[in-house]
């Protein structure tokens, strides 16, 4: 499923992917942050797949793992289950009416919340060694 066609914006995960644009399974969940603002959450995860060209800037420096933020913005319906310290989950994503439907499905944490807009705030890179993200 091709996620990144309910962001505001793809520019940014198009410019680093190119055409193997990069699935929203096998993630990594850091961070969940909730704002009255908005209202919105906040999502910080790693994604399970690296880029085949990644930036020169990223070769040098030895990373090999992809960093976004996503910020939905006004969020409704939010439910949240479970919360653990190993949050390896699959993100699913339709829309029905303009309205984005998002669940985030874990062994460890359940999450699900309705959104107007997807936002991709912030790409990084960084290198994983594989003590702390869960991923092999």
């Amino acid at each position: 499923m091709n996620w990144t066609k309910f962001l505001i914006d793809s520019s940014k995960i198009s410019a680093i992917y190119s055409d193997k644009l990069p699935l929203l399974e096998s993630t990594v969940l850091h961070d969940v942050v909730l704002s009255r603002d908005g209202p919105k959450l906040i999502l910080r995860l790693d994604l399970f797949e690296f880029p085949e060209s990644p930036p020169q800037k990223w070769v040098k420096l030895g990373f090999n793992r992809v960093q976004i933020q996503l910020t939905a913005l006004n969020i409704q319906n939010l439910k949240i289950e479970g919360l653990g310290t190993e949050c390896m989950c699959n993100i699913s994503i339709h829309s029905e009416n303009k309205v984005l439907f998002i669940k985030i499905l874990g062994e460890e944490i359940k999450i699900e919340f309705t959104s107007e807009f997807l936002i991709l705030n912030k790409i990084s890179a960084y290198l994983d060694n594989g003590k702390n993200t869960g991923h092999p």
